[in-house]
């Protein structure tokens, strides 16, 4: 039986699993079923995003100067201060695609975490590995789990799940 990304994630990691959870059910009594380990993940799930969608607005400035190092991103469905300070932390990619393969792909990935929230309106602050170039702006990212990556993964490394999951789904 070959599983997807996610339901082998979940199988590993002893992910409570709840109809309600996913979608298909509406009843509340569901809430505390679990599965772990399990031979066959349920076949009834709906199959949902890892990450949450953001659009690069551009780099923080002031009146007459721009500054590169720390860029703003605004999440899809965050639009107060409060709920932006939830995703404090966690990592943002930017994926893109390149002229040139390296490795067998030409996908590429910046990598960066959100800093701090920016204004009332849920836009969060991020800073990048490397710069974003400024062709990005408008361009949408993602906002996924600081689980789903370690440190070392975020340097570089493709060892990484999420990673090698993005790159496949570009290759297709």
């Amino acid at each position: 039986m070959r599983y997807t990304l996610f339901e082998s994630f979940a199988k590993r990691a002893c992910v409570v699993h709840s109809d309600v959870l996913w979608g298909t059910s509406s009843s509340s009594e569901d809430v505390g079923r679990s599965w772990a380990m399990a031979e066959e993940p349920p076949t009834n799930l709906k199959m949902t995003r890892l990450y949450v969608k953001g659009r690069v607005l551009g780099y923080t400035r002031g009146k007459r100067n721009h500054k590169p190092t720390s860029s703003l991103v605004q999440l899809e469905g965050v639009s107060n201060k409060e709920e932006a300070a939830f995703y404090l932390g966690k990592r943002i990619a930017y994926v893109y695609r390149a002229q040139r393969a390296i490795k067998g792909s030409k996908v590429r990935i910046i990598w960066g975490k959100v800093t701090r929230p920016h204004g009332n309106s849920g836009v969060v602050r991020g800073r990048f590995s490397t710069n974003l170039p400024p062709r990005c702006f408008g361009a949408s990212c993602r906002v996924v789990s600081s689980g789903l990556q370690s440190r070392h993964q975020v340097r570089g490394s493709s060892h990484g799940t999420l990673r090698a999951y993005i790159q496949e789904y570009y290759q297709r």
